[in-house]
């Protein structure tokens, strides 16, 4: 994946479009391409609203980093094709800085 390229950070949402809350926490996943999240929305019958956002590396890592500081570890990581699997948020932010 290139370095430069965009991501898409998606939450449930409410049908006002806040994000929700599962357990105390918020479920997040992060996706390399609006096909694959498309393809991936698509099969979540249970849900049907979702906060999504389109960022670059950069961004992306600054709001990994600030989910960090809220207690989160984990983020379900689909970056690449048939992987959707869960990755520490520390790895991705690394990732995403060029580390």
């Amino acid at each position: 994946m290139n370095n430069n390229s965009s991501v898409l950070l998606v939450m449930p949402a409410t049908n006002a479009g806040t994000p929700e809350q599962s357990n105390g926490s918020r479920i997040l996943f992060v996706f390399s391409s609006p096909k694959q999240m498309g393809a991936w929305m698509a099969a979540q019958q249970e849900e049907t609203y979702w906060h999504v956002r389109l960022l670059d590396r950069a961004g992306a890592a600054s709001i990994l980093e600030d989910f960090c500081r809220q207690g989160h570890s984990e983020i379900q990581n689909h970056l690449s094709d048939n992987c959707d699997r869960k990755t520490g948020i520390e790895e991705l932010v690394t990732l995403f800085r060029g580390g």
